[in-house]
């Protein structure tokens, strides 16, 4: 059995990183076309599990490459 070298475990990532921004990017676009009503009624979801997970004491899970890369190239609202 072979192990696969650094330049195929490097393009693989690299696969697997794009991929999730990708799919980032057509949820992002799918969130614009939502109606504010939508909207108002997902954040209270969001919060209502934010306030859980504080409750519990749960840890955040760390963040991938693809999470980093989108949070850093993102620019802010003005």
């Amino acid at each position: 059995m072979s192990v696969p070298s650094n330049g195929s475990r490097r393009f693989s990532h690299l696969v697997v990183t794009l991929s999730c921004v990708l799919v980032d990017f057509a949820q992002l676009l799918v969130l614009v076309f939502r109606s504010p009503r939508a909207l108002a009624a997902e954040n209270l979801f969001v919060r209502k599990r934010l306030a859980l997970f504080q409750d519990r004491q749960v840890e955040p899970r760390r963040a991938d490459d693809a999470t980093r890369w989108i949070m850093a190239r993102s620019e802010p609202v003005v």
